[in-house]
């Protein structure tokens, strides 16, 4: 206990209640125990509290230029993690829904995602999109 004391800022306990009165109150912590969507929401709330929304985070190295997402596709990449559907996406932007689904086929290509929530930590990591949007 006297080791995370000392790194009580830079500690993060995971934990399957969310009672404070657990011998590791005052340390951040995450409750596992909840949904899914609910847990990652976390995890990005405080990735982005830890580093002043990405200010202070290190850089990370640039992607391969083959891998860079177009305009279109960080726009599309942002509805997406923002929730929209396809249809509601096609709407937004005034295009069609046949070329929301191709922009959405290529992000996930690019990026060699496999889910919308990868999808989701790439786009809140990288700035494209605010934790408080989604």
């Amino acid at each position: 206990m006297q080791f995370f004391a000392e790194r009580r800022r830079k500690t993060i306990v995971l934990s399957t209640s969310a009672e404070a009165s657990s011998p590791f109150a005052g340390f951040h912590s995450l409750c596992t125990s909840v949904p899914e969507k609910q847990l990652v929401r976390s995890l990005l709330s405080h990735e982005q509290a830890a580093h002043a929304r990405g200010r202070n985070m290190p850089s990370t190295p640039q992607l391969p230029t083959e891998t860079q997402l177009s305009p279109r596709e960080i726009e599309v990449m942002a509805l997406i993690v923002k929730g929209l559907i396809n249809k509601e996406i096609a709407s937004r932007l005034n295009i069609s829904l046949a070329t929301v689904v191709t922009h959405r086929h290529n992000i996930m290509e690019k990026l060699a995602l496999k889910s919308v929530s990868a999808l989701t930590i790439y786009a809140v990591t990288r700035g494209y999109v605010d934790i408080s949007e989604i």
